[in-house]
């Protein structure tokens, strides 16, 4: 009987060991993940308030583009009741009219893609967040098992019985 119990003890304190060490081991997973996901986050926000202002800007660049069109269809206008010279001027307007509406119509391509990838960009910013609060949340029971686990009377026995063999030898 004085055999089984000490191999007992020793089997409860390197039980008591290992789950020890595996919640640590858990608890810094969860905190290294945790970090990489804010890090995540705070990238993806970066990402779309950069996104965002590349929007404005098109959006200033299809205006400005679109009041220089319009300037150079009053010039033209203009333009045509006059012969000669006036009708060669009116030509090249007309191409660079033709060449501002494809920028414009490229600008809009471009805007339309920004478009996209700020909305796909948001879909996954939301996904991550949703992951956060709930890796969050398991991060948080699992630090609540370690505490209760920590403040069991079986642990503080073990604290106790560990304290005392290191004195003893």
């Amino acid at each position: 009987m004085s055999q089984t119990r000490p191999q007992r003890t020793s089997q409860e304190r390197k039980l008591v060991d290992e789950l020890l060490l595996e919640s640590h081991g858990l608890r810094m997973k969860y905190e290294d993940f945790s970090r990489f996901t804010e890090g995540q986050v705070a990238e993806f926000v970066l990402t779309k308030k950069r996104l965002n202002r590349e929007l404005a800007e098109l959006g200033e660049r299809v205006a400005q583009l679109e009041s220089a069109c319009a300037h150079l269809e009053q010039q033209r206008d203009r333009l045509v009741g006059e012969r000669g010279v006036a009708v060669r001027e009116s030509e090249r307007i007309a191409v660079e009219l033709l060449h501002a509406r494809g920028d414009i119509t490229l600008l809009h391509d471009q805007r339309a893609m920004v478009q996209g990838e700020l909305v796909r960009m948001t879909g996954e910013c939301s996904a991550l967040q949703v992951e956060l609060a709930k890796r969050t949340l398991q991060r948080d029971r699992l630090r609540e098992r370690v505490r209760a686990l920590e403040s069991s009377r079986a642990y503080r026995w073990s604290s106790k019985l560990r304290r005392i063999l290191r004195r003893s030898r």
